[in-house]
This record gives C-alpha cells, sequence and structure tokens, in this order.
C-alpha cells in the first residue's frame, strides 16, 4: 500500500543521499515539489524508517497521517476558556479529563473561540458515534456539553501547532517550533506572554500583530484561496 508523502525542505542531491543510506524494501520515488523534495514511499515500513533518518540527520520536512491512521474529529461545545490563563495547558486539562472518562484521544484543539466562549476539536482513535458521546460523555468536569459532527463547509485547513505552517499536523513534522504568539523559537508553553497584558502578539507567518492562528491573519487567507483554487481547477477536469 503506497503512503502518504514526505515533503524535504533540501536539495533532491542530498535527499537521494540521505535514501541511498537507509536499507528499503523498494526504493521510492522523488519529485522536486517547489523547494522541496516529494519523496513517495511504496510502503509505510520504508516511510517511518526514512523519517526516523531524517530526523536523526536534522532536516526540516513534514508528511502526513496515513487514511486508516486518521482520528475522528468532532466538536465539543458548552466547555469553558480561561482568556487569563495559558491555552496549551487548558487543553492539555482538558485532554487529560477526557481521557479519565474512558476517551481514547489524540488531540484538543480550540475550533472557535471568542472572549471565554470557545467551541473545540476533539480528535477521537475509534469510531464512536455522536449518540454515543452526547450519551455516555454528556458532561466533562461537572459541565453538560454537546458533541456534534463537522460539517464540510465547517472544516478549516489544517494548521500545524509546533511550526504553525498550513497544511500539514504538528504530529508530521520535522521543523522548529514556532510560537504561535510571539516571533520566537519556542513552543507556546515556553511564551513569556501569559495573557493579554503581557504585550502584543506578532504572527511568524506574516508578522502582523495578531497570533499565528487568527483566520484574519493574510497568510491564512491566502493559503485558504490557494486551496480554493486548487479545488475549482481539480473540478473543472472532470467537467
Amino acid at each position: 500500500m503506497q503512503s502518504t508523502a514526505i515533503f524535504v525542505e533540501s536539495s533532491l542531491v542530498a535527499v537521494r543521499n540521505v535514501i541511498n543510506n537507509v536499507q528499503l524494501n523498494a526504493k521510492p520515488l522523488l519529485k522536486l515539489a517547489g523547494k522541496k523534495v516529494q519523496v513517495i514511499c511504496s510502503n509505510q515500513a520504508d516511510k517511518f524508517k526514512i523519517l526516523e533518518k531524517l530526523k536523526s540527520q536534522q532536516f526540516r520536512f513534514h508528511s502526513f497521517t496515513e487514511n486508516h491512521n486518521k482520528s475522528r474529529v468532532v466538536l465539543l461545545k458548552g466547555f469553558y476558556l480561561d482568556i487569563n490563563s495559558d491555552e496549551k495547558t487548558q487543553l492539555d486539562e482538558l485532554k487529560q479529563l477526557l481521557v479519565n472518562k474512558g476517551l481514547k484521544v489524540n488531540s484538543v484543539r480550540i475550533f472557535f473561540k471568542k472572549e471565554d466562549f470557545a467551541i473545540f476539536s476533539i480528535g477521537l482513535q475509534h469510531n464512536i458515534s455522536l449518540k454515543e458521546l452526547n450519551y455516555q460523555y454528556k458532561d466533562v468536569d461537572s459541565i453538560i456539553v454537546r458533541w456534534e459532527a463537522i460539517n464540510r463547509e465547517m472544516k478549516k485547513p489544517t494548521q500545524c501547532f509546533k511550526c504553525q505552517q498550513f497544511g500539514h499536523s504538528s504530529h508530521n513534522c520535522g521543523y522548529e517550533a514556532r510560537c504561535v504568539k510571539c516571533l520566537e523559537k519556542h513552543e507556546i508553553g515556553q511564551c513569556n506572554r501569559v495573557n493579554r497584558n503581557d504585550g502584543t502578539p506578532s504572527c511568524v507567518n506574516c508578522s502582523g500583530d495578531h497570533p499565528a492562528n487568527f483566520k484574519g491573519c493574510p497568510a491564512f487567507k491566502s493559503y485558504v484561496e490557494k486551496i480554493e483554487k486548487s479545488k475549482k481547477k481539480k473540478s473543472s477536469s472532470f467537467d
């Protein structure tokens, strides 16, 4: 089974040299993709070996989760968000609360927020129905919540919580960490900006006065437009 591609930020020669030093079942295909090299493996075992080699040699890269390993993502409504506390800490705490209730959780993210109101997107490992979620897990930390599906119109392009780039997740990221609140190269938990009184945030994607996950970011809007154009182009090719 062909695996999802790896995109390496390096030269074709450098990537080929790495691959030649890995014992593989089959030779992968290479393709130039802008400033990156796309590595296409015929099987997941080879992909894993190449990823490990790239990590050990500190290459910059990203990849994608295999379709059969992807989480089922649902929305959690009704839970609170303290705007004066660290977001990452709160997301970690919410994840632990859900795990303690027996759910197998891959990810907990903020889908939408306004002041202390937030909607969370929850990535689950198992295929549990919304009916079961709303019956068996109708409260979290003694707060009544509601579980809902994500409609196609509501889905947003993926943004990495590690490097803040668009198009891949932190689980598949081989780039250095970039803060969502400032221009420094550190994870959000290490940032001195804990709340709104700690200074104006800065975006690593456009240098604007907002956090990198702001949906009004010019870089984000440009990426969305690019995705929409690509979708229309693919759709028109089948007409």
